[in-house]
């Protein structure tokens, strides 16, 4: 019986999970440039968040850096031309 290891990327929000190949100095890490992982977020190294609940975070995370900038003085104007 052979022994067979699997790279599993799992949401942290919803739970989804992907398999990936792993890296070649190191089975465990995540490549960014795999295409299984394409459309996923790494928060940090030990969190990733799949392409529909990393569209939300995304949406939440530029809304309070908006807001930070608002409470700092900083204001920006968008103008379409």
């Amino acid at each position: 019986m052979a022994l067979v290891r699997k790279l599993l990327v799992v949401c942290d929000k919803c739970g989804s999970h992907v398999e990936a190949s792993g890296g070649s100095r190191d089975p465990f890490l995540v490549s960014e440039r795999d295409p299984a992982v394409s459309g996923w977020l790494a928060v940090d190294s030990e969190h990733h968040l799949c392409s529909a609940c990393a569209a939300a975070y995304t949406r939440r995370k530029e809304e309070m850096e908006r807001e930070l900038k608002e409470l700092a003085g900083i204001r920006t104007y968008e103008v379409s031309i």
